[in-house]
């Protein structure tokens, strides 16, 4: 008996010390590896959970009360991961689908990561005083990232990788990757320090007549860790993580940030307990009020910024969009990435496009005129509503719908003490102000980590409530507790006592642990570590060539981000080349497009690049003919692009049709105005051609 206590000590201590790496995910960057501050985090972020969910499994066979229970959260969030599975298997790319991009990671692959993840600390994190220190924790986390974001303000850099930027980013690569962390983070300080100030369940008074009584347990005296330091982590995480809010630039985070804020205490006022209402209120009119303070000196003064910045801060530009209105850049592709997601999915209304694959939707039915911003990809709609609805159908988006009123159900359909109350409501302004901000953004691996960890502590404190109110059952007995149907409960039972059954199982789960670490986690991350390397300088066309080979074959599913990339860069290097390095090129671009487009035939991006290729380096009629496939092609799946018609006008000049180049060229301006700088150059020799009688 002692020995099996010490090795469930043994499990639960290791487990403890993974969720205390995990929480680092942020601060993981891998320099020299393609797209490193989102790969790094993703890959390393992987392999802790499925140790820990390892583990967690020997664990759960050995004591059954660490197995997952009933949860209206934990069936929603399945039932979101189901649709998207379906999704990805119906979708037009089911490689994009399940991996994403090596710059996204965000496939379905991840999402089964994320969602174990909640489902583990749902299941594992036993009390309140271990989520207040795991939420401490991750509070403590962001109060570096944050300062680590000053630094680049003040143009101090500690650590090579992080520069001095105008839109300050941190370890996360992007000022839109930090705002949604610093969001959550910041909300949830806001309510541990409310609650701080509010006395423990034992002390507080009877509930006031009509009031409904409270069926939670008392607060335990473990709540009673409200220290100075504590105060001062929260503070220091209110203050510095709204000012770099501010210096993110991201409006839509701000916007987030206000809205949960205001969340707080007026969803507290109409469904908590009311006792709560006063300190909820004083957080949230703190928290604005020094949001507001910012944004006034920032108006007023302005802020101190690195190097000649400019209007960067979230202040400077929301201010300019209240100016310009729908005719900002930003917005204007915002409601053209709407309109077209709105197109996909009348389109293909029952699963989508597949996770990943809003870029295939955008590319069939976006408004021309939104190429006045330029050339760009639009391999996400920066609205994650729009994103779920487009790429998983009417199924997938109800069921991501259905996972967030779950979760805002879970935390308003009960009263707790007043103390515990602060701290639901204020998770629950934290997850309504990363969903606000959302609708001007995407999920990205740190955010998806801080919204798993909220996810899961919705999902514990409702088994928790379930515990203490056993009398109102909400769903039948058969199904109480347990997440197992009645029938395949009592067949695991059986096999968990069959002879030898259980010692293999986690022989079992090494095994696939083993695998999944290597082909999984290890090979995504050396391809892009070795097409990382095609960047280093001092070496030849040639051996440029062979690591970007080498790296394709290392992880396949994901190589066609990186070819494409490959294929430009030696495109626009192209007058640098000898001879036999442009034979050379040729021959990998040739191959490379055959491979990818055999992969893909509907990736327009490649299109686009392959056609580009053979009309800028190509000088036989007889090639520049096998062009006309692709452009019909390219025609077909993306049919109001800019590049599409700028490639048609300028196969028609190398065709000696100028008077057809400037038809094309017109009617497209016709159709877009603003366009011109698509079609100035090929419009310019093809007059040139005409007035030399080449037609």
């Amino acid at each position: 008996m002692k020995a099996s206590q010490t090795i469930n000590t043994v499990l639960t201590t290791s487990l403890a010390v993974m969720i205390a790496l995990l929480m680092l995910t942020p601060l993981v960057i891998s320099p020299g590896v393609f797209a490193h501050f989102s790969l790094s985090k993703a890959i390393y972020a992987r392999c802790v959970i499925e140790i820990m969910v390892v583990v967690w499994a020997v664990l759960m066979l050995r004591s059954p009360g660490y197995r997952p229970r009933h949860s209206w959260v934990v069936i929603a969030l399945l039932t979101y991961v189901v649709a998207s599975v379906l999704a990805a298997v119906w979708g037009i790319n089911n490689p994009r689908s399940i991996w994403s991009t090596f710059d996204r990671m965000t496939g379905v692959f991840d999402l089964l990561h994320w969602c174990l993840l909640a489902l583990f600390l749902a299941s594992v994190v036993p009390s309140q005083r271990a989520w207040r220190f795991l939420l401490n924790g991750q509070l403590a986390v962001t109060l570096l990232v944050a300062l680590i974001a000053a630094t680049q303000v003040w143009g101090v850099s500690f650590i090579p990788s992080i520069i001095a930027k105008c839109r300050v980013d941190a370890t996360l690569g992007n000022a839109s990757y930090l705002a949604p962390i610093l969001v959550m983070s910041i909300l949830v300080a806001a309510g541990l320090l409310a609650q701080s100030f509010i006395k423990s369940a034992g002390n507080q008074e009877a509930p006031t007549p009509g009031e409904e009584k409270t069926t939670g347990a008392t607060t335990p005296p473990e709540h009673q860790e409200d220290g100075a330091f504590w105060r001062i982590l929260w503070l220091s995480v209110i203050a510095l993580g709204s000012l770099v809010l501010v210096y993110t630039g991201t409006r839509g985070a701000l916007i987030g940030l206000a809205s949960g804020a205001i969340a707080m205490p007026v969803a507290l006022a109409l469904w908590g307990n009311r006792r709560a209402l006063v300190p909820a209120a004083l957080a949230s009119g703190g928290l604005l009020l020094t949001v507001g303070v910012i944004f006034l000196l920032d108006s007023a003064i302005g802020l101190p910024v690195a190097g000649n910045c400019g209007k960067t801060t979230a202040t400077a530009r929301l201010t300019e969009l209240a100016g310009t209105g729908i005719n900002d850049s930003s917005l204007a592709l915002r409601l053209s990435s709407a309109r077209a997601g709105f197109g996909g999915l009348l389109v293909r209304p029952i699963l989508g496009w597949g996770p990943e694959n809003f870029g295939y939707a955008f590319n069939q039915h976006v408004d021309p005129q939104i190429f006045q911003q330029g050339s760009f990809l639009m391999d996400k709609a920066h609205n994650q509503l729009v994103e779920e609805f487009t790429t998983r159908g009417l199924v997938g988006g109800l069921a991501f719908l259905g996972l967030w009123g779950v979760l805002a159900w879970v935390v308003i359909r009960q009263k707790r003490p007043a103390r515990d109350e602060i701290l639901a409501y204020a998770i629950l302004g934290a997850l309504g102000g990363y969903f606000v901000q959302n609708l001007f953004l995407f999920d990205t691996p740190s955010s998806l980590l801080y919204w798993a960890v909220l996810v899961a502590w919705v999902a514990r404190r409702e088994k928790e409530d379930q515990s203490n109110r056993r009398q109102t059952r909400i769903v039948p007995s058969a199904f109480q507790g347990s997440l197992i149907l009645p029938g395949f409960q009592r067949f695991g039972t059986w096999a968990l006592e069959f002879p030898g059954f259980r010692a293999a199982i986690p022989l079992v789960l090494v095994f696939a642990l083993g695998l999944s670490l290597y082909w999984f986690n290890l090979q995504p991350y050396l391809a892009a570590r070795r097409f990382g390397q095609t960047s280093q300088h001092g070496i030849s066309h040639q051996e440029r060539l062979e690591r970007a080979q080498k790296s394709f074959e290392t992880f396949p599913p994901m190589a066609n981000q990186t070819r494409r990339l490959m294929l430009l860069e030696t495109l626009r290097n192209w007058r640098f080349l000898n001879d036999a390095d442009r034979q050379r090129s040729t021959a990998f671009f040739v191959r490379e497009v055959g491979i990818a487009l055999g992969e893909d035939p509907q990736d327009a991006a490649m299109l686009i690049t392959a056609i580009l290729f053979f009309q800028s380096t190509v000088e036989s009629a007889e090639v520049l003919v096998q062009v006309h496939p692709m452009l019909s092609r390219l025609y077909q799946i993306a049919p109001d692009r800019a590049e599409t018609h700028q490639l048609l006008a300028g196969q028609a000049v190398l065709e000696g049709k100028n008077s057809v180049a400037i038809q094309i060229a017109a009617e497209y301006q016709a159709r877009a105005p603003g366009t011109e700088i698509f079609f100035t150059r090929i419009e310019q020799v093809a007059r040139e051609n005409l007035a030399l009688g080449r037609d």
